[in-house]
């Protein structure tokens, strides 16, 4: 998916100093990295130090709304990864697992 808008809602690094990043494209919907080395391993959604992605986040602000583009993981179940606790969670508030490519402040 290429240049989506969303609310960046949360932005932050991991123990090991890889970002984080929530991005809300609808009210309860998110596209996010995971938050974790373990539940990354084989993702590799988080954003690694000392790469141009990892810069540009450094120059946005939770609450910015940013274009942004990524990949989604495909899974059988939900068409896409989604990692909610709950079903009524995948259902009601989705948070679908997402590998950003680029990130950007979104002028309007």
């Amino acid at each position: 998916m290429k240049n989506w808008i969303g609310k960046l809602v949360r932005l932050t690094t991991n123990g090991d100093g890889k970002g984080v990043v929530v991005v809300e494209i609808a009210p309860g919907i998110v596209v996010k990295t995971f938050s974790t080395s373990l539940s990354d391993a084989g993702s590799d959604t988080l954003v690694e130090p000392d790469t141009k992605l990892y810069f540009a986040l450094g120059e946005a602000v939770q609450g910015d709304y940013v274009k942004f583009s990524g990949s989604f993981f495909a899974k059988a179940t939900d068409c896409f990864l989604e990692d909610s606790l709950t079903m009524n969670g995948s259902l009601s508030s989705p948070e679908f697992i997402m590998r950003f490519i680029n990130v950007e402040n979104a002028s309007f």
